[in-house]
């Protein structure tokens, strides 16, 4: 377990996911509160984060008192904004459903980019919209003489991110995954702003190490079928006053909404709900994460419910009740 796994893994229990959900062309807020205790959280898989401004944190040990093995090693990280907290990029994974869906665009560069035109689109907006994922990436700053910068005499240090893999359902099934940016006025990506591509070999961002601040930026975040996207990363980079290059490693788990129709123990009332189910005693429930026999719902007041299909029979938990209950 490396430091922020242990200094943040009970924290990866309290993250708050709320997200705005979709019913009858009606717009409302559920706030999911995954706040239950440890013993209960791994009777589950990662933690879906659902919505909201989110990091990915890379900052460098220098000293670790605590460990001292972990000195001289890089963290890789999910960042909250808003709470200055970090979690384990182990504990959690980003729900990408019906919100993010859209078509790849017939004009520009989208076809180049992402794939056919009118083919199916997942993708997690670079600016900030209400009750969407909002993902960039977070340098955090260290004196300016610590990494060799990116070009001879840059003040600032560098720090290389490299795509390594892809793996997961999502591009087994012949799905695509893209990191680009838009820049000024531009309606489509100029091929120097797609940065991570598994149609091309586009797989390496360059991101400046600063000493009076943190690098920021946001990023769009396209995928192009349904299924898990599991992206491994390497950071890099060269500490200026020995030459020694220092990498790290670390693994970003998406999920593309499944969306095949209602899990085991519930009815869709009408296929065109989905991902809204029916429960004759919890009422309408939305179905946010889903894999083959396991996922997340939440009910009107925002209470989760972590579903969970056996052999024979179905099982419902409420975690923050700590309450189970059998479907059939």
């Amino acid at each position: 377990m490396n430091r922020t796994q242990k200094q943040h893994s009970h924290r990866s229990a309290s993250i708050c996911s709320g997200f705005w959900i979709k019913l009858f062309g009606q717009i409302s807020t559920a706030t999911l509160l995954l706040a239950f205790g440890l013993n209960q959280l791994e009777a589950g898989p990662r933690t879906p984060i659902a919505d909201g401004h989110w990091d990915l944190g890379v900052d460098f040990n220098w000293v670790d008192e605590a460990q001292p093995e972990l000195a001289g090693e890089w963290e890789f990280f999910l960042y909250s904004p808003s709470e200055q907290e970090r979690t384990s990029l182990d504990d959690i994974y980003f729900v990408v459903d019906e919100r993010y869906r859209d078509t790849i665009p017939s004009g520009g560069s989208w076809p180049q980019v992402l794939g056919p035109a009118g083919e199916p689109l997942w993708t997690l907006p670079q600016t900030e919209r209400p009750g969407e994922i909002f993902l960039g990436f977070r340098v955090f700053r260290h004196p300016s003489e610590s990494f060799v910068g990116l070009t001879a005499g840059d003040s600032n240090g560098n720090v290389n991110l490299e795509l390594l893999e892809v793996n997961g359902s999502g591009f087994e099934a012949g799905g695509d995954y893209v990191m680009y940016a838009l820049t000024g006025v531009a309606t489509s990506p100029d091929p120097s702003s797609i940065y991570f591509s598994t149609r091309t070999e586009d797989r390496s961002l360059n991101l400046p190490i600063r000493a009076n601040s943190e690098t920021h930026a946001h990023y769009a975040w396209a995928m192009t079928a349904k299924g898990r996207y599991e992206a491994v990363f390497r950071i890099t980079g060269t500490i200026r006053s020995t030459g020694e290059v220092v990498s790290g490693e670390g693994r970003v788990v998406f999920q593309v909404n499944e969306g095949v129709g209602p899990p085991s123990g519930f009815a869709a009332i009408d296929a065109s709900n989905f991902p809204w189910v029916w429960h004759p005693e919890l009422g309408w429930l939305y179905w946010f994460s889903r894999e083959s026999n396991e996922g997340w719902l939440v009910d009107l007041e925002g209470q989760p419910y972590f579903w969970l299909q056996h052999e024979g029979y179905t099982l419902l938990n409420n975690p923050l009740r700590g309450s189970w209950r059998i479907l059939r």
